[in-house]
């Protein structure tokens, strides 16, 4: 009886964030439903599809089945776009975007099925619908876009490794993989998860002696993909996209998304629960926070790629002192403090590894010319939630903080998304 009510409450909140999800993205799809011709400029992701995804697939499905990768209007790999053009040529543009909406919907559900295991429905579907929630999320699921669709194998990819690191077999590293192949061929810059994926099949060889070659595998399999394209292309993106993505390094990229990791923080902090213990690791964090905010130049600039996000926006109208902005100089000190506390929270291998996510996901966007904060926002309340799965403590009040982040996220994306298309 107690098993049923469990698995009861389990479902429900599974069907409370796939409702949230259905609503938020389905009110823009039957809002937008005759954005055809036109290309407005917000929703950000309406003009993306415009501009760039929907002639991409449109020249697959005419292409089909010899199809020209070698150059096209996207800065990622071809996999949504190959996926969407084979449902092109036996449907309509139209149908091609619910199918992909809907598919979407596997990533707030799939994260919802890793959270609750650890934090009961209740709490997972809350946190959860903290992803449903985010503009950007939203607008890429609605939309014919990359970023929403290759956060399903993210978020599996990441689950997938917590499980086998708690000893849950070595199918789960399998999956993780498999995962990882599949994310890169949808978006090439997620070959980041190569570095988390080695160091869980490392931690489980104890355990298995195949998870090691499993790993490796998956990860020369992602990387030779990934090497291909690179190849085919002769650089980071397609020619196309070569001066607007691939024209460097931006390091801003650091700052900001320890900056946004540390803003996400404050809404956690009833699961890092500082105590007198954490006062050297808070220090150092704040520490070597500040020497990030001080290091890098966050001046903002549209030409050097450090625009379009709230965080660069705030940044434009306050101070800026050799080409440091006050709002880094106070943001990365609280990012780094949440990297201290978070690696105090979850103290086992789950946490480590998914502290090292953040690493690599760090790391890896510093290849991107743009520093924008549709890039980081997704994968950050993802690793919120997961961490928060992980984290060794609870305090009764933890959720409110989670509250005032749903509040949040709906505000932004109730004047960033609906309201624009409202009145457009």
């Amino acid at each position: 009886m107690r098993g049923s009510l469990s698995q009861r409450r389990w479902w429900g909140g599974a069907a409370v964030v796939a409702l949230v999800y259905i609503v938020l993205v389905g009110a823009v799809m039957a809002l937008t439903w005759g954005w055809t011709d036109r290309t407005p400029d917000w929703p950000i992701a309406s003009y993306d599809e415009k501009m760039y995804h929907r002639p991409v697939i449109e020249q697959f499905a005419q292409q089909w089945p010899a199809v020209d990768l070698r150059d096209y209007a996207s800065a990622t790999t071809p996999g949504y776009h190959l996926l969407a053009a084979a449902v092109w040529r036996h449907t309509n543009p139209a149908t091609v975007r619910v199918v992909s909406g809907l598919a979407c919907v596997l990533a707030p559900l799939l994260l919802y099925g890793f959270v609750s295991r650890r934090l009961g429905p209740g709490p997972g579907a809350l946190i959860t619908c903290t992803v449903c929630l985010c503009n950007y999320v939203i607008g890429s699921a609605a939309f014919l876009t990359t970023d929403s669709f290759s956060l399903i194998f993210v978020i599996v990819a990441l689950g997938a490794m917590l499980r086998a690191l708690d000893g849950a077999g070595r199918r789960w590293l399998v999956i993780a993989a498999a995962a990882v192949i599949a994310v890169v061929l949808v978006r090439q810059i997620q070959v980041w998860l190569c570095g988390p994926l080695l160091v869980t099949a490392w931690l489980c060889r104890k355990h298995d002696r195949a998870s090691l070659p499993i790993g490796m595998a998956g990860c020369a399999a992602a990387g030779a993909a990934v090497a291909y394209f690179l190849w085919l292309w002769g650089g980071l993106t397609p020619p196309s996209f070569a001066a607007q993505h691939g024209g460097g390094w931006n390091f801003a990229a650091i700052p900001y998304i320890l900056s946004l990791f540390g803003l996400l923080g404050i809404c956690y902090i009833g699961f890092l629960a500082p105590s007198r213990y954490d006062k050297s690791a808070l220090l150092i964090g704040a520490a070597a926070g500040l020497v990030i905010a001080l290091v890098f130049v966050t001046a903002p600039s549209e030409p050097a790629g450090r625009w379009a996000g709230v965080i660069w926006l705030a940044a434009d109208k306050l101070p800026v002192i050799a080409g440091r902005s006050v709002v880094f100089i106070v943001l990365c000190p609280l990012g780094g403090a949440a990297v201290a506390l978070w690696a105090s929270r979850t103290w086992d291998r789950g946490g480590g590894v998914l502290l090292l996510s953040l690493l690599a996901f760090t790391i890896a966007h510093t290849a991107n010319a743009q520093a924008w904060q549709r890039y980081y926002e997704p994968f950050l309340l993802i690793l919120c939630a997961l961490l928060a799965s992980r984290s060794d403590v609870r305090r009764a009040w933890a959720m409110l903080g989670i509250a005032v982040l749903l509040i949040g996220l709906g505000v932004v994306t109730a004047v960033k998304v609906y309201v624009p298309i409202a009145g457009g």
